[in-house]
């Protein structure tokens, strides 16, 4: 630690009281120059634990930076990153960055910062690898069905509050439309045929109040870009939420609220 004496840093109490309380809690924590040039002074067991390194292997932010970043590319954006993630006014604001342990394994660490000193940081340090690993696979998961409706040959759109918030290529085609910015925004209604509106709001009224699945035949408008008109389409409806709605039009199909 910075200092041995009790009072500044360690306030009331000596510092090796303060020392039992870092070693214990569950997290890594650090003490170190907030300098690139300064020198780390402590490592609590937790930090050796989640990055195999001992205060050893890294007595310097240097030696830090060299290991926990060695791929060059990343490391510069950490020091492009440095003096704002360790400024002052930036303090306890927790940062997020991909970390090579002294095994050659990654975790992504959370890391917060809370001053010392003027010239010393405490950093504390948690793994969130596995939030990550599910977040990456969630976000992998969305691509892929955003991938398989943006491709389905079944007409399906998206409204929240009321209105069109996206197509797919199949929904842009029925619809009239050359693109789906040009529908985008637009009531939902505004794609219901004049003879099917009140019907259509009554049904999703009773959707909204009641989550019953509702099938009925509608007839489909293209008014957004031509012509009204259009044969009629069954249309099935199922709740899931009140605001959102996911409309697809034909077949069997069904539109989901949610």
């Amino acid at each position: 630690m910075p200092s041995d004496s009790t009072g500044g840093l360690s306030g009331h109490m000596p510092v090796r009281l303060w020392k039992a309380v870092v070693d214990s809690v569950p997290v890594g924590a650090v003490v170190a120059s907030r300098s690139l040039e300064g020198r780390i002074e402590y490592v609590n067991e937790e930090f050796t634990k989640l990055t195999g390194y001992e205060l050893a292997d890294v007595p310097s932010v240097a030696d830090w930076i060299r290991l926990a970043y060695p791929d060059p590319a990343y490391r510069a954006y950490v020091l492009a990153n440095w003096a704002r993630d360790v400024s002052p006014e930036n303090m306890r604001s927790d940062v997020s960055y991909e970390v090579v342990c002294k095994n050659g394994s990654k975790r992504h660490v959370l890391l917060r910062a809370n001053m010392l000193d003027d010239d010393h940081m405490i950093v504390s340090l948690l793994d969130v690898s596995r939030q990550h690993e599910a977040e990456e696979h969630l976000r992998r998961n969305e691509a892929r069905y955003r991938a398989l409706v943006e491709s389905s040959p079944v007409p399906i759109s998206l409204a929240r509050g009321g209105k069109i918030v996206f197509l797919n290529a199949a929904a842009v085609e029925l619809f009239g439309g050359k693109s789906a910015e040009q529908l985008v925004g637009r009531l939902a209604m505004d794609f219901m045929h004049l003879d099917s509106r009140d019907e259509a709001r009554k049904a999703l009224a009773s959707l909204v109040e009641i989550g019953t699945a509702v099938r009925a035949p509608y007839k489909i408008a293209t008014c957004a870009v031509g012509p009204q008109g259009g044969d009629p389409l069954h249309c099935g409806q199922r709740s899931h939420g009140d605001t959102d709605c996911a409309f697809h039009w034909g077949g069997d199909m069904f539109h989901l609220c949610g």
